[in-house]
C-alpha cells in the first residue's frame, strides 16, 4: 500500500504475475449511513447531505442488494451441504 493510494493494495498469486489492485476501503450506502451512523454524528453536522435520509430509489437499491446477497449466501450454503453429504457408493 502506497501513501498516494491509501486503502488500496496490489496482490499477486506468483511473483511474475500481473498485480491485481484491491480497494479495501468500506463503502457505505445512504440507507446504512442514515439508520446506523447518523445517530452518533454531532447535531451540528447532521444537516450535512452525507447524513440525509435516503431517497426511495436508494432504499430500493439497498434492499435489492441485500436480497441478492441473502440468495447467494443461501445457494452457497446449500452447495456446501451437498458437497459434504457422503455419496451412495455400492460395493460391487
Amino acid at each position: 500500500m502506497s501513501s498516494d493510494t491509501p486503502g488500496e493494495v496490489e496482490c499477486r498469486a506468483l511473483p511474475n504475475d500481473k498485480p491485481v489492485r484491491h480497494d479495501l476501503r468500506h463503502v457505505y450506502d445512504g440507507a446504512q449511513l442514515y439508520k446506523s451512523i447518523r445517530q452518533y454524528v454531532p447535531a451540528e453536522l447532521q444537516s450535512d447531505t452525507l447524513y440525509a435520509a435516503p431517497s426511495l430509489e436508494q432504499e430500493q437499491n439497498a434492499k435489492a442488494i441485500k436480497k441478492r446477497r441473502r440468495e447467494r449466501q443461501k445457494e452457497d450454503a446449500e452447495t456446501n451441504i451437498e458437497d459434504k453429504t457422503p455419496s451412495n457408493q455400492s460395493d460391487a
